[in-house]
């Protein structure tokens, strides 16, 4: 079942189907994050940059799909009862 759950959760995300820029302070963030990231390649190179963020990306990933299997195990045991 968590299979299906994690291949459900990758199939929203890759359809961009998770609304997160729906949220208020989306915009605002990702341009103060970009910022960021700006500086973090200057200060440390490229090499470090791109280790960084790929580790960051794999980790929002586990935390995103951590949270729709919480939020789908939720929802299950809702309408059961």
């Amino acid at each position: 079942m968590l299979d299906y759950i994690k291949e459900l959760y990758l199939l929203e995300s890759e359809t961009n189907r998770l609304p997160f820029q729906e949220e208020a302070d989306y915009r605002a963030a990702s341009l103060e994050l970009d910022s960021c990231h700006t500086q973090i390649q200057k200060a440390m190179g490229k090499d470090f940059f791109e280790r960084y963020y790929d580790l960051l990306a794999h980790q929002r990933d586990l935390e995103w799909l951590t949270c729709f299997r919480h939020g789908f195990h939720l929802a299950v045991h809702l309408l059961t009862g």
